[in-house]
């Protein structure tokens, strides 16, 4: 496992470790017959619109994919008193209810968990959390048999440095008490899941595992993020748990490769290793590929995924102004607020003032400066769609970078040849109906034309 700076986590950490860990003596614990006692907790914000949805989802998904594992649920009402209707979100299921201030948002309702529920190992769930496979606790037990205690997660990210993401983690409650600070607030509880004192450095510290479990596989950091169809990756089923990160990627499908490579870190983490390569000799090999002299002139990895997607989306345009098109909606969508930090990592370099980045005019513009859209590469004006532009690439000789980056965009080019091909078999149907028609109106006219003129030969015959 690489090793992390100890950061706020001193030998205070390790006494108070010790002291928690010294506790179970005191009482009975299953991890010693193969069967740990186990703890499920998932935090329900009471009084918004958008958590309701997102507990019915949670108690739907909990119904349809059984955890297959003896466990108590723990439903934690964060913030207002729940009513009888928050309640019966969860008939028929067996669950014990908490309140809680809701200080320090579902990480202050974790602690208060860790600190008031008896058990061996505590899962913790947030708001959006659900699933969509069965046995996903009979998994979480089996490996926390094998392996001990630990920090464990169904994801991790590379995002601002490396940690466990706590949408869905879980260890023993000790790791959570021995914590050191009561989250209360909104930067407390960022620094707990990802700052310099986070929950995934406390046991980095302490010498425990911090292992991303997912169905086929377990791994250590820098192991994470390997795996096929993980958080961010593929088609993500390879995942034990979901949560709203994982919809966004899902419904963002022209974004997906920006996620993939926020995850995985490249570009925000320094020494971060991609492809075996540092962040620094991956841009080193970049501006020195001239394979493609538009995208040598990128400035860094995001403008250079961001011309790539950009430029797959337009190569499948059926004419100049679907293009264009495409390329105002594409640029739209970065300039939206939910694209902040992406934003951010494009018009850094141009030295805008806050007024400029705020303007979303001038935002658009910086951005198409960045991206360098000088012009429209939009397909030929006809109705026959381009070739697959993935086969388009195929035996091009490419650097490493720009094959991993076309790796991540395959799925793209795969999706928009399929509809383009749907397209024009659609359009091949309608051409020969409308070749069909207009062949059956000639021939009516022609008809009509006829019986006219054998009409008018008639009334025009003289009477014999």
């Amino acid at each position: 496992m690489s090793g992390y700076s100890s950061g706020p986590h001193g030998v205070e950490a390790r006494l108070r470790y010790d002291r928690e860990i010294a506790t179970r003596s005191g009482r009975a614990s299953g991890t010693q017959t193969g069967n740990p006692k186990v703890a499920v907790v998932y935090i329900y914000p009471v009084g918004k619109p958008l958590y309701d949805s997102a507990a019915r989802r949670f108690a739907s998904t909990y119904r349809e994919f059984p955890p297959q594992y003896d466990h108590s649920l723990h439903i934690i009402f964060n913030g207002e008193e729940a009513s009888a209707a928050d309640r019966g979100v969860f008939d028929g299921i067996q669950v014990e209810f908490h309140q809680h201030d809701d200080s320090g948002w579902d990480i202050g309702a974790f602690q208060m968990a860790a600190r008031e529920i008896e058990c061996d190992l505590l899962v913790c769930l947030g708001a959006n959390s659900y699933f969509r496979r069965a046995g996903w606790l009979r998994r979480i037990a089996d490996v926390f048999t094998e392996a001990g205690d630990g920090l464990y997660g169904g994801s991790a990210s590379y995002l601002p440095i490396p940690h466990i993401r706590t949408g869905g983690f879980w260890c023993p409650p000790e790791l959570i008490r021995a914590y050191g600070k009561d989250v209360r607030t909104y930067d407390d509880r960022y620094q707990f899941e990802h700052g310099e004192g986070s929950i995934t450095k406390l046991a980095e510290h302490l010498q425990l595992g911090c292992l991303v479990v997912t169905w086929d596989g377990v791994y250590s950091e820098p192991e994470w993020r390997s795996a096929s169809n993980i958080y961010c990756r593929g088609d993500q089923s390879n995942s034990l748990m979901y949560d709203r990160p994982f919809d966004e990627y899902e419904e963002n499908v022209t974004m997906r490769p920006f996620f993939a490579a926020l995850a995985d870190g490249w570009g925000m983490v320094p020494g971060a290793c991609i492809l075996g390569k540092t962040n620094a000799q991956l841009l080193a090999e970049i501006e020195s590929d001239t394979s493609d002299g538009a995208l040598a002139m990128a400035e860094g990895p995001w403008n250079l995924l961001a011309h790539e997607v950009l430029r797959v989306l337009k190569d499948s345009a059926r004419n100049r102004a679907d293009a264009a098109r495409i390329e105002r909606e594409f640029v739209e969508e970065l300039s939206s607020d939910k694209m902040e930090w992406l934003r951010e990592s494009l018009l850094g370099g141009l030295g805008l003032s806050q007024e400029d980045v705020e303007s979303p005019g001038n935002t658009g513009a910086a951005i198409r400066y960045a991206l360098r859209l000088d012009s429209l590469t939009g397909a030929a004006d006809d109705l026959a769609p381009p070739p697959n532009p993935w086969t388009m690439r195929e035996g091009m000789q490419l650097s490493r970078p720009r094959q991993m980056l076309l790796q991540l965009l395959q799925p793209f080019a795969d999706r928009q040849y399929e509809q383009d091909v749907r397209r024009k078999r659609l359009l091949a149907l309608l051409t020969d109906e409308v070749n069909w028609l207009r062949g059956r109106v000639r021939e009516l006219e022609a008809s009509r034309a006829r019986t006219e003129i054998a009409s008018t030969v008639d009334r025009d015959r003289p009477a014999e």
